[in-house]
Parts: C-alpha cells; structure tokens; sequence
C-alpha cells in the first residue's frame, strides 16, 4: 500500500472541508471536476489535520492506493487537476 500526499489549493480545500463539514448541502462548482476525478481513481482524500482551522493546515490531504503500481500514475492525475496544488507519492517507510 501507498500514500499519496496532495496539497490543494485553498479555494478547493476550503470548499472540500465545508463539503464534509455539510454532506447534502449546496455543492461548490470547484468541487465538482475533483469528486469526479477523486472517485475514477477509486481513492479518498483524507485531511492531514482533520478538524484544523487554520489556512496553513486545510490545503493537506492524504490518499492511500492499494495497488503500488498504479500510486504514481494517480499522482499524476491528481497534479492535472486544477484544484491541486501537488501531488506525491510518500516515500516507503526505512529504518534510520
């Protein structure tokens, strides 16, 4: 298994937090393109600091892929899209 760490920008994270925040609720037009590509990649972006208020900690998302191989390629995707700011995949964990 793989994580992708991705970095959105802070329009789409503000909108992606106050989506989660408010399921059902009026979605942001921003937001849409992402859902979409999110759920074809078949992963969940999952907030680096769950809960935080603060514009320094919202933009942090992580994703785990469970097929190695295909971790770059989404990535990659994920870095096309216009609410990204960057995508990476983390490096394995390694003893000191």
């Amino acid at each position: 298994m793989k994580s992708i760490a991705v970095m959105l920008k802070p329009e789409a994270a503000r909108a992606w937090h106050a989506g989660a925040a408010s399921p059902g609720g009026p979605e942001p037009a921003e937001m849409k393109g992402l859902k979409e590509l999110v759920a074809s990649l078949g992963i969940q972006l999952i907030p680096t600091h769950p809960g935080a208020q603060h514009e320094l900690l919202l933009p942090y998302f992580n994703a785990t892929v469970a097929a190695d191989h295909r971790a770059e390629a989404i990535a990659e995707a994920l870095r096309q899209s216009p609410a990204v700011e960057g995508a990476y995949v983390n490096p394995a964990p390694a003893p000191p």
